[in-house]
C-alpha cells in the first residue's frame, strides 16, 4: 500500500525579493478568475473559502495553486500572526494532501522619504495643511519654537501629514484586495458547476467583500476631500453611491469592480508619491479621484443589489 503524502510546509522568507514575487522566479499566474476546479477535493476548497471567510485575505496577499496532490500557497505578508493563522487552517489537511507554503516578506518601501519627512506633494498641499493644523507660520519664524529652539508645531504637522499618507495608502490597499477577491468568489458563487454549499458560502463572502469595498471607498472619499481643492460646482445627486440597474451578470460586475478599484488605487498612490511634477495625459482624460470613487461605489452598490436578487 503506497504511503500517504504528508503536508510539507516550505517556508522561504526574504526581504530582498520584490514584493509579490515568490522566491525562485515569478509567482504562478493569478487565479482570481478561476480559483479551483469544481472537482477539487472538498477539504481543499474549504481552505480557500476559510481564507476569505476569516478575512486573512486582507493581511496576506496570496495565490492558491491547486493540483492533483494538494495545494501550493504563494503569499506575501509582514504579519507573523496572520501567517500562523493560515498555517492553522491548512494544518488539518495532513496527512491526506501535500501543502507547499511559500512566504515572501515585503521589502521596506520609501525609507528615504521617511527620513526626509512627509511626501513633498502632500507637504505643499495647502488644503491638507489647513485641515491638519497648519498655523500659517513659516518654518523660519520663532513663534512656533520651544525654549530649546525645537519647532514643535512644524514637527507635529510633519508627523500628521505622514500619518495621513500611511493611513490613506493602507485603506487603498484594503480596497484593492477586497475588490480583486470578488472575482474569484463570484466564479464560485455563480458558476453552475460548483457545489451548492460552496456557491452559497461564496455568495455570502461576495456580500461581505463588497461591503468592504464600500467601506474603504467611503473612508478614502472622506480623507481625499481634505486634501483636494473644493469643487467648483456642487456634486450632483447621481455622483453618490446609489445603485443603478445593470444587465450585466454578477461575475462581469465583479470583474469591472476589480478593474476600477485597481485604477483608483494606482491613482491614489500617484497622488501621494507622484513620479513627476507634471500631470500625466491619462489623468487629464480621466475624471477626478472623487468622481472615480463615486463611480466605484455605484458599481459596488449595484453588485450588492444584484446579489440580493440571486
Amino acid at each position: 500500500m503506497p504511503a500517504v503524502p504528508r503536508v510539507i510546509f516550505t517556508l522561504i522568507c526574504s526581504s530582498v525579493l520584490c514584493p509579490g514575487q515568490p522566491p525562485g522566479g515569478p509567482a504562478p499566474e493569478s487565479v482570481h478568475s478561476s480559483p479551483f476546479a469544481p472537482s477539487t477535493p472538498a477539504a481543499l476548497r474549504a481552505v480557500w473559502l476559510d481564507f476569505h471567510g476569516i478575512r486573512l485575505c486582507q493581511d496576506i496577499d496570496a495565490v492558491f495553486v491547486f493540483h492533483e496532490r494538494g495545494i501550493e500557497v504563494w503569499c506575501l505578508t509582514e504579519s507573523t500572526k496572520s501567517l500562523d493563522r493560515l498555517k492553522r487552517i491548512i494544518g488539518p489537511l495532513m496527512p491526506s494532501y501535500r501543502v507547499d507554503l511559500y512566504v515572501t516578506r515585503p521589502q521596506p518601501e520609501r525609507d528615504e522619504q521617511k527620513d526626509r519627512g512627509p511626501p513633498p506633494g502632500l507637504w505643499n498641499n495647502q488644503e491638507l495643511r489647513g485641515y491638519l493644523g497648519n498655523t500659517g507660520l513659516e518654518p523660519d519664524l520663532p513663534s512656533g519654537k520651544s525654549i530649546t529652539g525645537f519647532d514643535d508645531a512644524l514637527f507635529t504637522l510633519k508627523r500628521r501629514i505622514q500619518m495621513y499618507a500611511d493611513q490613506t495608502l493602507e485603506v487603498s490597499r484594503r480596497l484593492e484586495r477586497y475588490a480583486m477577491d470578488l472575482q474569484g468568489l463570484s466564479v464560485v458563487a455563480f458558476h453552475p458547476g460548483y457545489a451548492a454549499d460552496d456557491s452559497a458560502r461564496a455568495r455570502t463572502l461576495c456580500m461581505t467583500h463588497a461591503s468592504g469595498v464600500e467601506e474603504c471607498a467611503s473612508k478614502l472619499d472622506q480623507g481625499l476631500r481634505r486634501a483636494l481643492p473644493l469643487p467648483v460646482r456642487r456634486p450632483r445627486p447621481e455622483d453618490g453611491g446609489a445603485a443603478s440597474p445593470s444587465p450585466a451578470s454578477p461575475r462581469d460586475m465583479a470583474a469591472e469592480i476589480a478593474r476600477e478599484a485597481r485604477k483608483v488605487t494606482q491613482r491614489i498612490y500617484r497622488f501621494i508619491y507622484p513620479d513627476q511634477f507634471t500631470v500625466e495625459i491619462a489623468d487629464l482624460r480621466e475624471p477626478g479621484l472623487l468622481e472615480s470613487l463615486a463611480a466605484l461605489r455605484r458599481m459596488t452598490a449595484d453588485f450588492q443589489h444584484k446579489l440580493k436578487g440571486n
